[in-house]
């Protein structure tokens, strides 16, 4: 199938899935006060929906999926089910409008969770009309969607039509699919149900932001994010990076605020225990920084001859330069007259030698101090 990128403006949706798919990375377990400190944070930046947990998970996850269905928030909240009609009941005791229940479709999960597609198909009239008759909104997820049988996907797809469902998702479930299958497939489906169509991946190959991106190309009503991309094993499509990515998109927009996402990164790393990666993308410390010395000549000129965008235009601090082992005389200059050191390039000419050989011997760029100590110790009587 042919790619055709989409051509007209498209308002997408963005599921927060931190408290449910987020909490179930490997040693993570937020306590009920920090899912309300997210929860009023995801809402502060315009989240359109907050997939809140699994009540059947115990009394602690239902009674925080309840008091958050109780509460009159600018944003849709949903809880997740297993394919269980006894599981759909303890969601509606919560009274969360909208639910969103997983079916095993694949070879790698139907006979170990369900024993047969027989047994699937035998239950969907009993938990999707109990569904449809006590809750607003009801998705249904084709979990594995990419590597199940095409005839079982267009099935369930059949069905969601005429039972006039809420919402599909198509779930990438190990991170496996390759951008181009996802928007074909996407594509595919989109044409078969008339309802909101729904993408979750996984980043166990690094693809989740760019299928996410492909899902909504291909006509794809929302996609599942978790913030800093917390998850299962490589985690999910993170937040910070699809908004700023949906940003930039000359097509595809978003209502998320932008600049109010680093402090909400900022406190998951907190909560969760996990220090944001340097080089993380939106959001790491080293983000916007340079130390090529050909980068920071041009940036002084124009900062976005090495950056997507002016990152404190957007709630980002601005990019900083400093000073290692490739920089060159701009990057230095520019932290000396930060300190207010009277110096000019021709100045520094002379020993520039001594900031690289530094440099090299720490393995690390040069702290600001550590280069004004340098400058002094080298070409003392400059300082105004």
């Amino acid at each position: 199938m042919a790619l055709i990128l989409l051509l007209v403006s498209m308002d997408v949706e963005i599921v927060d899935t931190t408290l449910r798919d987020g909490e179930q990375a490997p040693g993570i377990s937020f306590s009920t006060k920090e899912k309300w400190d997210i929860v009023e944070s995801l809402t502060d930046i315009g989240i359109d929906e907050i997939e809140a947990g699994i009540p059947r998970m115990g009394s602690k996850e239902f009674d925080f999926v309840k008091s958050l269905g109780r509460e009159s928030l600018h944003t849709r909240v949903s809880a997740w089910s297993r394919f269980n009609l006894d599981d759909v009941k303890q969601v509606y005791k919560t009274g969360v409008n909208t639910i969103h229940i997983s079916i095993p479709v694949s070879y790698y999960h139907t006979p170990y969770q369900l024993g047969s597609w027989q047994k699937v198909i035998g239950r969907v009239d009993s938990i999707l009309d109990y569904s449809l008759e006590h809750f607003e909104n009801v998705s249904i997820g084709i979990q594995d969607s990419f590597r199940s049988p095409e005839e079982r996907v267009l099935e369930l797809c059949s069905i969601a039509q005429d039972k006039k469902l809420y919402r599909i998702r198509f779930s990438d479930t190990v991170g496996s699919s390759m951008p181009l299958d996802v928007y074909n497939l996407i594509l595919k489906y989109r044409t078969l149900f008339m309802g909101k169509i729904d993408f979750h991946g996984h980043n166990d190959l690094g693809l989740a932001l760019g299928n996410s991106i492909m899902a909504l190309e291909a006509g794809a009503n929302s996609v599942n994010v978790t913030i800093n991309g917390i998850g299962e094993r490589a985690g999910n499509t993170p937040l910070e990076q699809l908004a700023f990515t949906l940003d930039m998109h000359k097509n595809l927009k978003s209502k998320i605020k932008i600049n109010r996402i680093k402090p909400l990164c900022s406190l998951v790393s907190k909560y969760t225990g996990r220090v944001i990666p340097l080089d993380q993308p939106i959001v790491g410390k080293n983000a916007f920084t340079h130390e090529s010395g050909i980068h920071g000549h041009t940036l002084l000129k124009n900062p976005l001859a090495y950056q997507p965008f002016i990152p404190e235009e957007k709630g980002l601090s601005k990019y900083r330069l400093v000073v290692g082992s490739h920089s060159g005389k701009s990057n230095v200059l520019n932290i000396l007259n930060s300190f207010g050191v009277n110096t000019n390039i021709k100045n520094l000419e002379k020993f520039m030698y001594k900031f690289k050989y530094e440099a090299r011997k720490k393995h690390n760029f040069l702290t600001r101090d550590e280069v004004l100590k340098i400058y002094n110790s080298e070409y003392l009587g400059d300082l105004i």
